[in-house]
């Protein structure tokens, strides 16, 4: 299990300038939720009927009430229900769509004690529960399940046409006849016709007229595990439609990675729940398949602007879920052209029927995506240099992830790009992000006086961005915490914080801080004297340790050499909000507060 990073509940502060752009929920999305939910909805509200009923002769109108109004917003509830992160007989966690326009999920848990007489409560976002209906004597919340695929209804004038990719002969414009597929593909073919696709099975051996015809119609292209000819990815790899890879040899190891692994297991790591194939689904392991199959492994040896969305269970540095934007540079220097997603399932000995709920619903999206029906946001830019784009180690792999996961798109440039090229590369991004291994002689010049965010680990760039006029060197693993207002301390509490799971003592700022530094986390000091900065911030404008005025925001946070496993849930979070604050602009950013009006409104909903 890897270090969830920032909670549904917490994490839209540091994000709340990107949401204003993010796209509300599909049509699509809410015809599947709420098929999954009526099932849930149906045991539930069984329940509190038979309860209601065995209760009616004796109960006083006010209960009564109340009773109503729970039945009524319980429905509501679950009806929206996104997902579910707790399911007991006592018990519901679960996120709803947005209620208060900031682009985030609702998480509301409803839950009773199990003790007679004791109240029913309902929280926000994790706030202090409150009574919905006191002194309930019986409440089962235990539900039958089973798994609905809803129907969806097209938009009208979108382009849903898809094709399926087979190594059978072709007939007549290369379309093969569905009824020699095998069992997995045939099934293939119909839940992605159930989602509202039109799919046309063409032979990957058609004519180049016949193949050129199919690909012109196509909104997205589907390439099964069953695809193995290595003719056939030859002519997939420069097709400008988006195309989404099962675990196949289609992955050509010359164009998109160095290496592609295989471990087994039944879930993924889920890391980036921001993107829209991910969006709907939690964070955490996830299951894909029902018994333990071969799953997709990609080495960090992959192509620089790969976006991995989930890493695999079995080995951190590997990714199970990756995608490609138009454009992206591949392994060989080549540039996407088109959408490419990378699926983690499709091996030879793995059924089709196995793929749970998430599977699919991570396959509809994809498919989607690759269509480009997603209807995305775009996503600030965080340029971060390494040493060589092909080889770039783990601890850029890391940090890569982390930022991602954060919402942020990352580029990664190497330090020896050509100036003019720099520069433009820094104008079209919203942040700079400076490991100790990139080269002041090379890059300095480049970013000291840019308008854009600039963060970095330390060590040789603490003097010349203007933090202080020394070093010092101490422990960092746990912190004072000096400014718990500030956003890259949001949702983080008490008096200190512990961010590492390691003792770590890196270089810190030292001797004279800049007049216009703020420190955020400072150490303990203990061993060392007197505590020291260590996580600092300069905002745009405020006074550099020369007396020149900062043009962009600032941060230094001494975490180099450090790998993900190393950081607490708390170290993480405050990294992608440090990175998510420096490349903003200067604004107030809002924290969502579960004692908010809209939860008095939604409380008093129930007595409606």
């Amino acid at each position: 299990m890897r270090v969830v990073p920032v909670s549904p509940a917490n994490r839209q502060a540091s994000h709340a300038s990107k949401r204003q752009t993010r796209r509300g929920y599909t049509l699509l999305e809410m015809v599947i939720s709420t098929g999954a939910a009526t099932v849930l909805l149906g045991g539930l509200m069984s329940t509190i009927v038979v309860a209601n009923r065995a209760w009616s002769p004796d109960l006083k109108p006010a209960i009564k009430t109340e009773t109503s109004g729970l039945t009524r917003q319980l429905g509501i509830d679950l009806k929206s229900a996104l997902y579910f992160t707790e399911r007991t007989s006592t018990a519901a966690t679960f996120a709803v769509p947005d209620r208060d326009s900031d682009g985030q999920p609702e998480i509301l848990r409803y839950s009773w004690s199990g003790t007679g007489g004791d109240a029913l409560t309902v929280s926000l976002n994790g706030g202090t529960a409150q009574v919905v209906v006191a002194d309930v004597q019986t409440f089962n919340m235990d539900f039958l399940l089973r798994s609905v695929i809803a129907p969806v209804i097209p938009v009208s004038g979108q382009n849903r046409s898809i094709v399926f990719v087979s190594e059978l002969d072709g007939g007549k414009g290369g379309v093969v006849d569905r009824s020699n597929l095998t069992k997995e593909d045939q099934e293939r073919v119909g839940v992605i016709e159930s989602w509202g696709f039109t799919v046309a099975v063409i032979s990957g051996y058609a004519s180049d007229d016949e193949w050129a015809t199919q690909i012109d119609k196509a909104a997205a292209i589907y390439v099964p595990g069953s695809v193995s000819a290595p003719e056939i990815s030859k002519r997939l790899y420069p097709t400008n439609v988006g195309t989404v890879f099962e675990y196949s040899s289609q992955r050509d190891e010359s164009v998109y990675a160095t290496r592609w692994d295989s471990t087994s297991g039944t879930a993924i790591d889920l890391e980036n729940t921001y993107h829209y194939i991910t969006q709907t689904l939690p964070p955490g392991d996830v299951p894909i398949v029902t018994s333990s199959q071969p799953l997709l492994a990609l080495s960090p040896t992959m192509g620089p602007d790969f976006e991995v969305l989930a890493r695999s269970t079995a080995s951190t540095y590997t990714a199970s879920l990756a995608v490609m934007e138009t454009g992206a540079r591949t392994s060989n220097s080549d540039l996407a052209a088109a959408r490419r997603v990378f699926l983690p399932w499709g091996a030879s000995s793995t059924s089709f029927s196995q793929l749970t709920t998430s599977a699919l619903t991570i396959m509809e999206r994809s498919i989607s995506w690759a269509a480009q029906l997603d209807d995305a946001a775009v996503r600030r830019r965080v340029l971060y240099f390494v040493e060589n784009m092909t080889t770039y180690d783990t601890r850029d792999f890391d940090r890569k992830i982390m930022f991602e996961s954060a919402g942020l798109e990352v580029r990664l440039l190497s330090q020896t790009t050509e100036p003019g090229t720099l520069a433009d590369e820094i104008a079209n991004s919203s942040a700079v992000y400076l490991t100790i291994r990139a080269s002041t002689d090379l890059l300095l010049s480049a970013v000291k006086d840019v308008p854009q965010g600039v963060i970095t680990e330390g060590l040789d760039w603490m003097t010349p961005l203007g933090f202080s006029s020394g070093l010092d060197k101490q422990s960092v693993t746990t912190l004072n915490i000096k400014e718990s207002t500030h956003p890259i301390l949001a949702g983080i509490t008490g008096d200190t914080v512990t961010v590492l799971n390691i003792n770590f003592v890196p270089v810190v700022p030292g001797g004279t801080l800049a007049a216009g530094a703020l420190t955020i986390l400072e150490t303990s000091g203990k061993g060392k004297g007197s505590a020291t900065p260590a996580v600092v911030v300069i905002e745009t404008g405020n006074q550099r340790i020369d007396g020149t005025s900062s043009p962009g925001r600032r941060t230094v946070i001494p975490y180099y050499s450090t790998r993900r496993s190393d950081f607490t849930a708390n170290g993480y979070q405050i990294m992608q909000q440090a990175m998510d604050w420096t490349a903003s602009q200067p604004e107030p950013v809002a924290v969502k507060s579960s004692s908010s009006s809209s939860f008095s409104k939604f409380l008093q909903s129930f007595s409606q």
